[in-house]
């Protein structure tokens, strides 16, 4: 903690770490709002995070702005205890219910004497059976008022609003995912569903019956503490009303009351969600005693069980998202249901989030206040995409019912107005039984959340749920068209995340069946559909369920819709977006191993709307493996981030994606220059086959595991073996081809024994640290099919030595062409390639190396040694890290004067590096145009960088990270964070490239 007897306010704290609060009351971007005098104007958004700051009590709220349609998002609580109000086990208390709440990662805790900060990402301690925080008290410093200037060089205003705290050092240790209230929670409940299922499989109870009881219970208790309000019990007083004969469900249990509980909610409540109707399950729920489940739930196995965990969560405080997730970890633990929902992966709810504010944007635009929206997600899974559709939408009904854009107060919602928002306009089909009845289970729970507790428990015009029978469908995405064609053409939105699975060829009935349910609503694919896959299937298909001009959020298998390059995929691709405007393209590619919870896999949210344009332009966006979405806080997209596709470019160009993903147009200037055949360069697979004449026999990859067809017994023989029996010698390898080592060992064969004879070079299919493996071998060798042999016996070592010298001249060059054309996607140190690849590799004809230009280099070398690195080690990649090498500004400088040179040198004068600032988190950059010669300085200061971005952001603007400004037509100031993603040389060519169109767009000279 933070020892400081000067500082005796909320506000003082403030600002020492450089908020703007002064001018908090005018702007529409506050930085922090305080809980009293609040701003008269607000965003909607504002208004819907404050209630839940109210929730948590916190005296003031951060919000960082994007901007995207997220617009604010809260951060941070700060709590004002400069009179020590509150005590620790009180902190303690709130830093458990944030925690559980997700709602911010940080609780910042002012006293008198000290100033705490909380990684609300870690729980509570459990001590002697009360709630501790002294564990989450995160690097608040030492014990002097300057010190707080040193918490400042990190945890202030502007690395906060400039996204640059979450990468910093100081946090890099923090805020991780598997802390987070959804991991533990799951731990939690899994050891509860084990513990009880297996006293109730002994009693004969079916294991689907004791998951519907749990989700049963976890809604009961949910709404027994939220049933708490204003000095009332509800709950309470609702069970003696009805005389189910104790006062909470743990007393109900251990007393086999639950059944009389159950009839009495489904009365009340309604929709099916507590209703038992069969007579067996009645029966044995009568008999059973539930007192191991009632345990399970209070979290009374002692502290060395994992359930002692419960009891540091506030279970009315957990997100509905987080527990209609629970189901993914449910339905999937067999496996018969493993194969039954194969292709279904987790959604993760800050995605979820990201693409409804996409798609349902919050605002006080006319457009952004309309809840009549019929949507729906046709794999919905437990329920996370429309339940938190549902909830915008009920935010939407707020603003546009509430005065001055001010929300409509809780307390004045309309039950029937809300029951009627959702059986109309939300939507949900899943061949999952489970999963349509815990996506009934999360809606329900979202109506909890939203009605006041009081209008839930007391309500008496008719029942409190809806039965959502013809809102949920538990039918497969298929039958559900046939067999509900009144919804065909009638919805304003589909999203969703449909299910990653190629239907195998063993069950090609089941794809010709689909495609007969399909012609029965008048639809059929026009282009064949790639590996069969199903999640192109619906983006497809779900076309039949929009109105014109509607839209279509899906996620996507991003190899299958982008990055394969057969030729059914290609088609399939340009069919599509001939088909739609696909407006915007979100990818999540490089997130293959962090996003989607236990299911690695490539993926992209695909936006399109129902309508043929002739020409557009698709914005992609690429996220990076940053630390934040690595950890599951919120997406970070900077300027460089973007890329805007040409419809043309799209279905012309099938490097496209990839050359975005390593850096953009630069490198798909390179890639077409790279693949151009002539008479100064050509392919690696034509200049050996027509320039050098090799058979295509010796341009081989090598033995092959396994059986060939017709072979026999009689004709196999055992053969002698190399380094650690594996690797045959070529002079064995006879007898048609193909070979056995021993009794024990499988078969190998190979396609001729002519390409194993020396002189070789072997290129290894891989791609290692941005590295081809290239060996040349003057004797015979033998090679498996992951290394592609090129053999010299007709032509002898020195032609052999020749070529291998150009292979390794090139490889670079060879290396950045295979990253940004390889026909798979691949992440990781050491990828695999394919022979296709190497066959495209640029042969010089007249030199030994490739000609290439200044720029040419630079690209290649940027993209080969910073950014293709990052894709596999993000945050630890030297690109994400602060700028090391002293040289690094001067040369981006450097490059970036001389590309704008090359058009307005003239007359002596050229533009050249006059200033460069070092800022705690930023370098600025100051050039000048003029004719004198400048020594550029360095000036080591924080305040003439601060002066800048306060001049540029003003106090009505997001915080953007990246800023060009010019003055006077002689200068230009670049101010970036200290990232060296941001000043690398290649990035110097892209900044060179917006300032022309600045320069042009605005009219300068």
């Amino acid at each position: 903690m933070l020892k400081n007897t000067e500082i005796n306010s909320l506000i003082d704290v403030l600002e020492k770490l450089h908020f703007s609060i002064d001018n908090a009351m005018q702007t529409d971007f506050p930085e922090i709002v305080f809980k009293q005098n609040r701003p008269k104007k607000l965003h909607p958004k504002h208004y819907i995070a404050l209630e839940f700051a109210d929730i948590y009590e916190a005296d003031a709220v951060y919000f960082r702005y994007y901007e995207d349609n997220r617009f604010c998002v809260p951060q941070i609580y700060f709590y004002d205890n400069t009179l020590n109000e509150r005590t620790k086990e009180e902190i303690a208390e709130i830093h458990k219910r944030v925690y559980s709440s997700c709602q911010v990662p940080i609780i910042c805790v002012i006293d008198k004497t000290e100033v705490s900060i909380f990684d609300c990402r870690i729980p509570v301690k459990n001590i002697n059976g009360k709630v501790s925080n002294s564990n989450c008290l995160f690097n608040s410093g030492k014990t002097s008022l300057t010190e707080l200037e040193e918490i400042a060089k990190y945890f202030s205003a502007k690395h906060l609003n400039y996204g640059l705290f979450w990468e910093t050092e100081a946090s890099s240790k923090h805020f991780l995912n598997n802390q987070s209230a959804y991991e533990k929670l799951i731990e939690v409940l899994k050891t509860i569903r084990d513990g009880f299922k297996k006293e109730f499989k002994a009693k004969g109870i079916s294991e689907d019956f004791a998951d519907d009881l749990l989700f049963k219970c976890i809604l009961i208790k949910y709404l027994e503490e939220n049933g708490k309000d204003k000095g009332r019990d509800n709950a309470r007083d609702f069970y003696r009303k009805h005389k189910v004969g104790f006062d909470s469900l743990t007393e109900i249990l251990y007393n086999k009351r639950l059944l009389y509980l159950l009839d009495a909610l489904e009365g009340h409540f309604n929709g099916n969600v507590f209703e038992i109707t069969d007579e067996k399950q009645r029966s044995s729920l009568e008999k059973t005693n539930l007192s191991v489940l009632a345990k399970h739930l209070d979290g009374e196995l002692g502290d060395g069980n994992k359930l002692s965990l419960w009891k540091l969560y506030s279970f009315k405080d957990i997100p509905i998202e987080l527990i209609s997730n629970f189901y993914e970890t449910f339905i999937k633990d067999t496996k018969e249901k493993a194969k039954e929902n194969a292709g279904t992966v987790y959604t993760p709810s800050f995605l979820v989030n990201l693409l409804v504010d996409e798609c349902l944007p919050l605002s006080n635009k006319k457009e952004d206040k309309n809840y009549n929206v019929k949507l729906i997600d046709v794999s919905c899974g437990s329920g996370i995409f429309i339940t938190t559709a549902f909830k915008r939408l009920v935010q939407r009904y707020r603003i546009a019912n509430g005065i001055n854009g001010k929300p409509l107060a809780k307390d004045d919602i309309d039950l029937v107005e809300i029951k009627k928002l959702l059986s109309t306009n939300i939507f949900g089909v899943d061949k999952n039984k489970t999963a349509t009845k815990l996506t009934n289970f999360s809606l329900q729970l979202a109506l909890c959340q939203i009605v006041p507790n009081l209008t839930l428990w007391t309500w008496s015009k008719g029942k409190v749920f809806s039965k959502l029978k013809n809102n949920i469908f538990n039918d497969d995405f298929f039958d559900f068209l046939v067999n509900e064609k009144k919804q065909l053409s009638s919805f304003d939105l589909v999203i969703g995340n449909p299910p990653f699975e190629s239907i195998p060829k063993s069950e090609n009935t089941r794809y010709k069946d689909y495609l007969t349910k399909l012609k029965l609503v008048g639809f059929e694919f026009e282009v064949d559909v790639p590996d069969k896959q199903l999640a192109l299937m619906f983006l497809e298909a779900s076309s039949l369920l929009l109105k014109d001009n509607a839209e279509l959020c899906f996620i996507q298998k991003s190899t299958s819709l982008l990055y394969n390059k057969n030729n059914k995929s290609q088609q399939f691709k340009n069919h599509i977006f001939n088909k739609f405007n696909v407006h915007q393209i979100i990818d999540f590619t490089l997130l293959k191993n962090v996003l989607f919870k236990n299911a690695q896999v490539e993926s992209a949210a695909v936006f399109y709307r129902k309508e043929k344009k002739e020409d557009y332009t698709t914005n992609h966006i690429v996220s990076k493996l940053l630390k934040s979405t690595e950890d599951g806080l919120f997406f970070e997209f900077d300027y460089y981030d973007f890329y805007e596709v040409p419809k043309d470019k799209i279905l012309n160009d099938e490097n496209v994606w990839r050359c975005n993903l390593l850096g953009g147009n630069r490198i798909n200037e390179l890639v077409d220059k790279l693949s151009i055949n002539n008479d100064m360069q050509t392919s690696l697979e034509d200049y050996l086959t027509h320039h050098l004449k090799i058979k295509n026999d010796k341009y081989s990859e090598g033995f092959m595991r396994g059986t060939p067809k017709g072979s026999e017994d009689g004709k196999n023989f055992k053969c002698d073996y190399v380094t650690n029996k594996s690797v045959l010698t070529a002079k064995k390898f006879k007898n048609n081809g193909y070979c056995r080592l021993s009794e024990d060992y499988e078969f190998y064969y190979t396609p001729k024994e002519d390409a194993f004879f020396g002189p070789i070079i072997t290129i290894k299919e891989q791609i290692v640290k941005s590295k081809i493996l290239v060996k040349i071998h003057e004797t015979d060798v033998a090679f498996d099919s992951q290394i592609v042999g090129i053999s010299f016996s007709d032509f002898g070592i020195n032609v052999a030595k020749k070529v291998f010298n150009i292979l390794k001249s090139n490889e670079r060059v060879n290396s950045l062409k295979t990253l940004a054309t390889c026909s798979k996607f691949f992440l990781g140190a050491s990828s695999v390639i394919i022979k296709k690849d190497i066959d495209n590799w640029v042969v010089p004809l007249k030199n030994s190396k490739i000609e290439l230009t200044e720029v040419d280099e630079i690209v290649i070398n940027d993209a080969l040694d910073f950014t293709y690195p990052s894709w596999y080690l993000g945050d630890n990649a030297e690109i994400n890290k602060t700028i090391k090498d002293k040289d690094a500004l001067p040369q981006f400088a450097q490059t970036y004067c001389k590309q704008i040179n090359t058009i307005y040198k003239q007359k002596g004068k050229e533009l050249q590096l006059k200033t460069i600032f070092d800022g705690n988190a930023f370098y600025a950059c100051e050039f000048y145009y003029t004719s004198e010669k400048i020594n550029y300085k360095t000036i080591i200061s924080d305040e003439e960088i601060n002066e800048l971005l306060k001049e540029q952001v003003g106090q009505n603007k997001v915080y953007n990270k990246i800023l060009r400004i010019y003055k006077n037509n002689d200068t230009i100031i670049l101010i970036k964070p200290k990232n060296l993603r941001y000043w690398l040389k290649s990035i110097a060519l892209r900044d060179a490239d917006d300032t022309f169109d600045d320069i042009i767009e605005n009219g300068m000279k």
